[in-house]
């Protein structure tokens, strides 16, 4: 076999692989609808674009953010309780 022929089978089995990963991401995500306001939506296109992201990824990771935020804040109200008590 020449070397050519293998290194085109090795891109292929790569991009077999990268698909079946999309696939795989694309059947374990869930889609949500969402309405907002056309200014906060303006912004969020802008700054997505100008960073090279999704709106989608952005999202994202800002509900993630802010539910950890909200952890740490139950978090530390338990304490804060448990230490008055």
């Amino acid at each position: 076999m020449s070397l050519c022929f293998l290194r085109c089978c090795d891109k292929v089995v790569n991009n077999i692989n990268i698909i079946n990963l999309m696939r795989l991401i694309k059947a374990l995500a869930k889609s949500v609808s969402i309405s907002c306001n056309p200014d906060l939506l303006n912004k969020l296109s802008e700054y997505c674009s100008e960073r090279g992201c999704s709106r989608s990824w952005f999202i994202n990771k800002a509900i993630e953010h802010y539910m950890a935020e909200l952890e740490e804040l139950e978090d530390r109200e338990d304490y804060e309780e448990g230490e008055a008590a």
